[in-house]
């Protein structure tokens, strides 16, 4: 079940949450604060970009945002196990025909760990590219 379709719009919806808790808890209050108590007349123009960014991080944002990584996070996996030998059954719990379009084995160590290190290197440069420190340095 944990690999199909549905299971990708769970993790979007659950990866949404997190979006709107994030917006509302976090981001939009910590920019209020820095805006006001820590930077209130600042002329640093990286402090103010950087406030300014973590500012437009609202919950509405990041709920789109979070809907959009949780998904295709999940279906770049399945990406991933739909070239393997065992396929996936993608629309699972409605059908059970499995789907493999290749007989590559997935149990190679050195191309797992080369891809998770890939993947990795992505989720970084996506969160420092969607962070509110990215456009300070330009």
């Amino acid at each position: 079940m944990s690999h199909s379709l549905l299971t990708a719009g769970i993790v979007g919806f659950l990866c949404a949450g997190c979006g709107w808790l994030l917006g509302r808890y976090l981001t939009v209050p910590l920019a209020h604060w820095l805006q006001t108590a820590v930077f209130p007349a600042t002329n640093i123009t990286v402090v103010v970009i950087a406030t300014e960014q973590l500012a437009t991080l609202t919950p509405g944002t990041l709920v789109e945002l979070g809907f959009v990584i949780g998904v295709l996070g999940v279906c770049v996996h399945l990406a991933g196990d739909i070239i393997t030998v065992s396929g996936i059954q993608s629309f699972l719990p409605f059908s059970l025909r499995r789907i493999s379009l290749s007989r590559l084995r997935s149990a190679s160590t050195l191309a797992n760990t080369f891809f998770l290190l890939l993947g990795i290197l992505a989720m970084g440069t996506v969160i420092f590219a969607l962070s509110p420190f990215a456009g300070a340095f330009l």
